[in-house]
């Protein structure tokens, strides 16, 4: 399935088989609050689809698509169920610091969180 223009719903977006395309010169989905990939694929071909308040988890057999120099920012990653830490993500031909092959592909990045130093006090 390819999505050509913007959707106007909010609410989760689910991905569960096949794939969900949003081409380089197509729609987006600024609303969904929460992307669940669980199956199949989501492709990102273009920067800001999601609003960067977007939690994304994905799971399983499900895979995230980032298309060549597509920067896609979201509030929260989630792998099977663990939230990973802020930072930059993508498959190794991305060249992420934060290679997850298992759950990316394509030569984009997911930007999660807010990026910088963090302090812990205990």
């Amino acid at each position: 399935l390819c999505l050509l223009r913007e959707q106007a719903s909010t609410g989760t977006l689910a991905v569960a088989g096949g794939t969900l395309r949003f081409p380089a010169a197509g729609g987006a989905w600024p609303g969904a609050t929460n992307v669940v990939v669980s199956g199949g694929t989501l492709s990102l071909l273009k920067k800001g689809v999601f609003d960067k308040s977007a939690a994304i988890a994905v799971s399983g057999a499900g895979k995230i698509e980032l298309g060549e120099g597509v920067v896609q920012r979201c509030a929260s990653l989630t792998t099977n169920g663990v939230e990973v830490l802020p930072g930059v993500y993508g498959s190794s031909a991305s060249g992420a610091p934060n290679p997850l092959e298992a759950f990316f592909s394509g030569k984009g990045q997911l930007r999660v969180g807010e990026i910088g130093m963090y302090i812990l006090i205990r």
